[in-house]
C-alpha cells in the first residue's frame, strides 16, 4: 500500500492556519487573554493541534487506524515502567538542577511560596492538576505527536521526524509573544536572550517527548503525561524565569544525547543491512 506523503504536512498546515488566524485576531485588535473575547480566541486557537489530529485520524484514515489511535491515547500498558519514571522524574530533576545552579551562581535560594500554598490547600492542587492536564497536554499532544509525528515516521527517519515536529511545535508558539497576558508575553519576552532560551527549551522538550513516544510503543498517552508533568511541576514550583533558564542547558544536552543516540542507531542499521546484502550477493 502506497503511503500518503501529504498527510503530516496537511496536519501542520491546518494546525498553523487554524491557530495563527485566531491568535492573529488577538494581535491585530490588541485583545489580551485577560479580556473575555481575547481569552476566547486564545483558547480556540490553542485547541487546534489535537482537534486537527483527531479530525484527520477519524475521517482521514480507515477504522483500524482510528481504533489504534484511541488505543495509543488510553492504553497505560504501552508505557514501560522506566517510562513512567522518566515522565514524572525528569522534569523535577531539571528544575532541581536549575535551583542548584542558581545557588552556585548567585548564592541565593528561591522561595517556595507557591508550593507551600498548594500544600496548605490540597483541593486547589487537584483543580490545578486538572487545568494543567487540559490546558496544554490534551489540547496539543493528540495532534503534534499523536498524528503529525506518527505520519512523519512512516516516511522519514526518526531523527528527521523528531527535528521536524519539534521545530514546528516551537515555531507554533511564536504569536503568543505578542498576545498580552500569555506566559510568553509576561514572563519570557523581556529580552532576546530570554526568547532564545525559551525556544531552545521548547525544542529540547520536543525531542525528549518524541523519545518517550518512540520508546513506549508510539504511546500518545506518554506524550500527554510527559507534557503534563513539565507544566505541573513548573506551576507547582513557579521558578523565576532567570532561575528556570538555568535548567535549559541540561535539557538541551539531553536532547543532543538523544539525537546522537538515534544517529548511532541509524549507522548500526545501515552497517547490518550492508553486511546482509554482501552475504546475499556472495551466496547467489
Amino acid at each position: 500500500m502506497k503511503l500518503d506523503m501529504k498527510k503530516p504536512w496537511k496536519f501542520f498546515l491546518l494546525t498553523f492556519v487554524w491557530s495563527w488566524l485566531l491568535w492573529g485576531i488577538c494581535i491585530i485588535f490588541d485583545f489580551g487573554i485577560t479580556e473575555g473575547i481575547g481569552m476566547l480566541f486564545y483558547v480556540l486557537g490553542a485547541i487546534a493541534p489535537s482537534s486537527v489530529g483527531i479530525l484527520l485520524a477519524k475521517w482521514g484514515e480507515n477504522k483500524e487506524y482510528w481504533k489504534n489511535f484511541l488505543n495509543r491515547i488510553s492504553n497505560l500498558n504501552l508505557i514501560k515502567r522506566k517510562g513512567y519514571l522518566v515522565i514524572f522524574g525528569l522534569p523535577p530533576i531539571i528544575f532541581t538542577l536549575a535551583i542548584i545552579s542558581n545557588y552556585l551562581v548567585n548564592g541565593s535560594l528561591i522561595s517556595f511560596s507557591s508550593l507551600t500554598s498548594y500544600i496548605a490547600n490540597p483541593l486547589s492542587l487537584i483543580s490545578f492538576a486538572i487545568a494543567t492536564l487540559i490546558g496544554g497536554p490534551l489540547l496539543e499532544e493528540m495532534g503534534w505527536r499523536g498524528y503529525g509525528l506518527d505520519h512523519l515516521t512512516k516516511n522519514h527517519k526518526l531523527i528527521s521526524s523528531a527535528l521536524i515536529v519539534s521545530i514546528f511545535w516551537m515555531v507554533w508558539h511564536w504569536p503568543l509573544f505578542s498576545i498580552e497576558g500569555t506566559l510568553q508575553s509576561t514572563e519570557i519576552s523581556k529580552s532576546l536572550i530570554s526568547i532564545l532560551i525559551y525556544n531552545i527549551e521548547i525544542f529540547s522538550y520536543g525531542i525528549i517527548i518524541v523519545w518517550m513516544y518512540s520508546d513506549n510503543s508510539r504511546s500518545i498517552l506518554s506524550a500527554i503525561l510527559f507534557h503534563f508533568s513539565i507544566n505541573f511541576y513548573a506551576g507547582l514550583i513557579q521558578l523565576p524565569v532567570t532561575v528556570k533558564n538555568l535548567g535549559t542547558p541540561f535539557l538541551f544536552t539531553i536532547a543532543i544525547v538523544i539525537l546522537l543516540y538515534w544517529k548511532k542507531q541509524e549507522k548500526s542499521i545501515k552497517t547490518v543491512n550492508k553486511k546482509s546484502n554482501i552475504k546475499k550477493k556472495r551466496s547467489s
